[in-house]
């Protein structure tokens, strides 16, 4: 018995009997069933028969649509045959002469009779198919049957299965291609109806339509197969359901689609030895059986079909469709009883059709020849189409191993798939730019299969890195980089996979014998162990992290874990202290150097793409990428298209590479040189300050190992002469070196409390070499804590001037600094005498007013042991109370304590702005650096001032 969500899937499909008003009672005839003969499968010069564009109406009456608009197309129209040839109309010289395509379907008669008769009558079928075709004039290419998984078309209520449906169809096919004049003519399978779930048989228990025609088309032997008339739908008169894929909302058809997209299940269902083959979509509309296509407004749904299925064919890898027929034109009452889907009543649905015909450009809605390459030498097997990753020498290696292993001569394969030997070693080690393996002529099943093994093979030990799959319901292993391409088949949870490329939002895999596309969000990455090993420490000298351990411990322990084998090389090779080559890599990494989907950190900067870019036309540019002009790093955005909404993506990496990859479709290198990469957050535009004669070169490296991003890291440190400082401990120096003069102080503090942490728990010294700050009020650090968190005890003396810098030049700008400091000091110096003379004079204050109190309180007491003298004693009583009151509430000690402070912080943020001076080396950038440390001097006082005022008004008291 069918479960609530299998009944429910079977009624999604109304119970559509293409009933024309002209039935044909099955009549029996005879009772045999004869083994067809195998026949040709078509040949190029069918092509005569197909119209020039895809458009179509199903029956005829409004093909002068399609004529007056100068793009004829298609027109399908019905033969109710019988078991005896029909009578109806067999004269199509009309349609054809007019240069429109024609299709005719064949069928037995309408419900209850059956598309096709029950199997005993198949041969009578078949030779009734054959008497109308040698009658009939004008038409080459037949469909046989009608939906054969629908319970309408049942002979008599007898499910038809897809083996007996093949049957049938080759008996069919053979004897109609056996009629002279008719060789050459195209037999169709008739495609299942979808969403409908009636047909159910051992195998598909769920009666899923698209596995009923992959079974049928794996009945059939590849050379008794001439194409296929499948259809597809949308529910209601809804355009915005056509190009969007919506999977099929009910358990167990969740992975089919809903809606229009449903087309894209069939043509997946296409075995590829079959991909050669024409496809026709003979029927499509708002399928939906109260409404159809409605009250006929146009709403652009016929022009958004046309587009779809326009835009499928633009893709050279898919299986091209024919044509794409709209369902039905002649009005209601005259030939048939479905008046809900009579186009020619509804003059709203013919203007979207006639505007269909006008798109533009025409050439993009012709009719495409099918792609025989498609079909990879008949293989019986689903390959996956291998991306543009081997090198001719390796195409060369393939082909020579296979024709050896098949008992041939070295290069007989490499002949007969029309390559030149010659002309691929010449160029040995570039990638190959040849005809795509599919496509290559000459080539038989098992041959493909032998080179595109070996091919495979050496692809293998060019691994990317290891991944597992992380889907608990199963992930899809695909035949190309898209939910559009076939599924080879579904990889459990966990299944490891070695990654050969990265195409955007999709991975090349390989595992065991198989290989494929893999969605990435759904493959977690899985460090290569012989990398670990290179980078890791050993297992025994591994640091254990001990409980209790902060955040920041914890992050040093493990990174020092995970690539102390290279701090250590590396500090050898730079004789530096490798707990200082870890706090540099704390301080100066992002943390990670993939994402959990496998993918390389990037952050994609706008405004340096509008920069390496720069189009021509600008507009360009503002039409899908935005950022503030008065703060280029800030207020990034872009959209797929100009009518897109704007979106924001930083801080989340599969929008990064969402952005990144829609402008690599502008400009590959401009979009490169644009992204910060990996560990260290290295831009492309750097790629030759650290090796990389392209920055093509580097992301190859970036993406595929973090050893490459470390010693990238290291490279740009060394060529920005920034060794010494790290050598030496000269933290501020390095910081302003390597993030600038205005993030130096903040950067050189992290460096240090990074080192603080390896000298304390990783390698423990006696005394730590480390200068560190002494604890303030947190409040007060609160507010000026990015610059004056790295200030303590004595500051760095600067370095020596590069040596490119005018030593006359220097020479002036240190006297300047140093006259900057004792200015500074002096300055210092009168502020705080200043402060003193108040300050003492706020101690005697309160000196006074102490004493004051503690000498009213004691005349007071005295005063109450004599009569008459009470007023005296209230009156000095109070002046005490009054007194301490007065002292304890204005808290004298806080407001002195925070006005000493408020003076020793100004006097810090002096000296760092001259201290930030002192470092300013770089002739190009000073004019840009001196800006930068004054601006930051002046927001660091205005927070200052306003942190002191807020805290003086809030003191109670006196003020």
């Amino acid at each position: 018995m069918a479960t609530q969500d299998e009944q429910t899937i079977e009624e999604r499909k109304p119970k559509r009997g293409r009933d024309s008003g002209r039935k044909k009672q099955a009549s029996n005839s005879s009772n045999g069933a004869s083994s067809p003969a195998a026949t040709p499968a078509a040949s190029p010069a069918t092509m005569n028969f197909f119209a020039p564009y895809i458009y179509g109406l199903h029956e005829s009456g409004g093909e002068h649509l399609m004529l007056e608009a100068g793009r004829p197309g298609w027109v399908v129209e019905l033969a109710s045959v019988g078991l005896d040839g029909g009578s109806d109309p067999a004269d199509f010289t009309r349609l054809a002469g007019q240069g429109l395509g024609v299709i005719v379907r064949l069928h037995n008669g309408y419900e209850p009779n059956g598309s096709i008769p029950p199997p005993a009558f198949y041969d009578d079928f078949a030779t009734s198919c054959a008497r109308f075709v040698a009658r009939s004039a004008g038409c080459h290419i037949w469909i046989i049957g009608n939906e054969p998984n629908h319970a309408a078309e049942r002979p008599h209520g007898l499910p038809i299965l897809p083996a007996q449906y093949a049957d049938c169809y080759r008996r069919c096919r053979t004897a109609i291609r056996r009629l002279p004049g008719h060789e050459q003519d195209l037999v169709l399978v008739a495609g299942p109806a979808p969403w409908n779930a009636e047909t159910r048989y051992p195998g598909n228990p769920l009666g899923d339509w698209a596995k009923y025609f992959a079974d049928t088309l794996a009945a059939l032997p590849t050379e008794e197969c001439d194409g296929f008339a499948i259809h597809t739908y949308t529910r209601r008169l809804d355009p915005s359901r056509i190009r969007v894929d919506i999977p099929y909302n009910a358990d167990g058809y969740r992975h089919l689609r809903d809606e229009f997209g449903s087309y894209k299940d069939f043509m997946e269902a296409v075995p590829q030895r079959l991909r050669g083959l024409p496809v026709f979509i003979t029927e499509t509309d708002p399928t939906e059986p109260t409404t159809g296509w409605e009250d006929g407004r146009n709403v652009g749904w016929v022009r958004t079909a046309y587009e779809e299925i326009a835009n499928w064919n633009a893709n050279p890898a898919h299986q091209p469709i024919q044509a794409l027929v709209l369902y039905r034109w002649p009005q209601s009452g005259l030939i048939h009883d479905q008046p809900q889907w009579s186009i020619a009543d509804r003059p709203g649905i013919i203007e979207d059709f006639k505007q269909a015909l006008r798109a533009l450009p025409p050439e993009v809605y012709r009719t495409p020849a099918p792609r025989p390459h498609l079909a990879a030498g008949g293989a019986d097997r689903l390959f996956a189409t291998i991306p543009r990753i081997y090198t001719n020498q390796q195409v060369i290696n393939a082909f020579h191993d296979a024709a050896l292993a098949m008992g041939l001569t070295a290069w007989a394969l490499l002949e007969r798939a029309g390559l030149s030997l010659i002309q691929l070693a010449s160029a040995r080690e570039a990638i190959y730019q040849g005809p795509a393996l599919e496509a290559l002529p000459g080539l038989s099943g098992e041959a493909f299969a032998r080179v595109r093994s070996l091919l495979l093979a050496q692809l293998r030990t060019q691994l990317l890195w290891r991944g597992v799959v992380e889907a608990p319901d199963g992930l899809n292993l695909r035949t190309g980089p898209g939910v559009e391409n076939p599924i080879l088949r579904t990889l459990p949870d966990k299944t490891p996979v070695d990654v050969l490329a990265e195409l955007g939002d999709w991975l090349y895999c390989a595992l065991d014998s198989e290989d494929g596309y893999l969605y990435a969000a759904y493959v977690k990455r899985v460090a290569l162990q012989e990398e670990d090993e290179a980078l890791a420490l050993p297992m025994a000298e591994q640091i254990a992290v001990p409980s209790g351990a902060t955040a920041a411990e914890r992050r040093a322990i493990e990174t020092w874990n995970r690539y102390g084998g290279f701090l250590r090389r590396l500090s050898a090779r730079l004789n530096i202290d490798p707990g200082a080559a870890l706090a540099v890599l704390l301080a100066e990494s992002a943390g990670d150097a993939f994402g959990p989907d496998g993918r390389m950190i990037i952050r994609f900067e706008v405004h340096v793409f509008r920069r390496e870019w720069n189009p021509p036309d600008p507009a360009r540019f503002d039409a899908h990428f935005r950022f503030d002009a008065q703060n280029p790093a800030s207020g990034h955005a872009w959209r797929p298209t100009p009518d897109s909404p704007w979106r924001e993506f930083h801080g989340n990496q599969a929008a990064e590479w969402e952005v990144f990859t829609f402008a690599r479709g502008l400009d590959e290198r401009a979009a490169m040189r644009s992204i910060s990469m990996g560990l260290a957050q290295i831009m492309g535009f750097n790629h030759q300050m650290i090796g990389y004669a392209t920055v093509q070169e580097m992301f190859e490296a970036f993406r595929r190992s973090e050893r490459a991003q470390l010693e990238g890291m290291f490279r740009f440190i060394e060529a920005r002469s920034l060794v010494e400082p790290i050598r030496r401990r000269d933290f501020l120096a390095f910081a302003a070196g390597y993030n600038g003069a205005g993030n130096a102080p903040t950067y050189a503090a992290i460096i240090r409390q990074q080192l603080a942490i390896y000298d304390r728990l990783i390698v423990p010294t006696p005394v730590s070499t480390i200068a560190t700050t002494s604890t303030e009020e947190a409040t007060m650090t609160e507010a000026i804590e990015p610059v004056m968190s790295s200030q303590g005890a004595a500051l760095p003396m600067p370095t020596p001037p590069p040596l490119e810098m005018d030593p006359e030049l220097y020479d002036a700008w240190r006297k300047h600094v140093e006259r900057g400091f004792e200015n500074n000091n002096r300055m210092f110096d009168r502020t705080l005498n200043a402060f003193m003379y108040p300050y003492w004079l706020t101690v005697i204050m309160y000196v006074v007013l102490f004493l004051v109190g503690i000498g009213a309180l004691v005349v007071a007491a005295r005063l109450s042991f004599e009569s008459g003298k009470e007023m005296y004693t209230l009156l000095f009583g109070g002046i005490g109370v009054v007194a301490f009151l007065t002292f304890f509430l204005t808290r004298p000690l806080q407001a002195l304590e925070e006005n000493l402070q408020f003076i020793t912080w100004l006097g810090l943020i002096y000296n760092t702005y001259w201290t930030r001076l002192a470092y300013m080396t770089n002739q190009e950038s000073v004019q840009q650096d001196l800006e930068a440390a004054t601006s930051d001097s002046i927001k660091k006082l205005k927070d200052l001032l306003e942190t002191h005022s807020e805290r003086s008004s809030k003191r109670p008291g006196l003020r």
